[in-house]
């Protein structure tokens, strides 16, 4: 039967733990899984949610140049979704207007007490979000163009902050200055040094 022990298939306890049809088993294996799932589920809910971001901004100041620009004012974001305040969000974003198909996002946040930590991906879009007390920073890149955004007044959990300022740097911009400094830049100082060798020599 099995092995020396005829009673092992009971716990060698065949009075308090008889199965004579042979199915306790099952039920055993049912109950256990149904626990199982109830403690997947409870940790699921206390552990994740989700929501959608709307961002809307109004720009009290824009200062635009040639490497990028700077715009600081007031974010007036709102936030609506299910357990938003749980440790783990994951999160979409619309678009400002619905047919910009390239604003849309989603991403995943996490919270911790008064602040946390974010990262979106979108079509045109990618960004990290720190955010510490009241304050966030947040290093994002779009096709032309790497942002860093330092917001004040924040409450990371809805989604919200008082102010931010913006700072927007246009790579292709930059590189091309850089080279033609960098290539540029001996020829430019040759001339330069030729120019001021012949005014010392006409007034020698």
């Amino acid at each position: 039967m099995l092995g020396h022990n005829a009673y092992a298939y009971c716990g060698n306890n065949p009075i308090c733990r008889s199965d004579p049809s042979g199915y306790a088993w099952w039920n055993d294996a049912w109950d256990w899984l149904c626990g199982a799932l109830q403690d997947v589920g409870e940790f699921i809910n206390s552990t994740f949610g989700c929501e959608t971001q709307v961002e809307i901004t109004h720009k009290e100041i824009e200062l635009h140049t040639l490497f990028g620009w700077i715009e600081h004012g007031e974010d007036v974001s709102t936030s609506s979704g299910v357990n938003s305040d749980k440790p783990i969000v994951f999160y979409t974003k619309t678009a400002s207007k619905w047919w910009k198909l390239w604003e849309y996002s989603v991403g995943i946040k996490s919270n911790i007490q008064n602040g946390g930590a974010a990262i979106e991906f979108g079509a045109e879009h990618y960004s990290a979000t720190i955010s510490a007390g009241y304050s966030s920073l947040a290093v994002s890149y779009d096709i032309g163009r790497v942002s860093i955004t330092i917001s004040q007044d924040v409450d990371w959990k809805n989604n919200t902050a008082g102010s931010y300022t913006q700072c927007y740097i246009r790579p292709w911009s930059v590189a091309l200055a850089a080279a033609a400094i960098y290539f540029g830049g001996p020829a430019i100082a040759a001339g330069l040094a030729g120019m001021y060798g012949q005014l010392i020599t006409q007034f020698a």
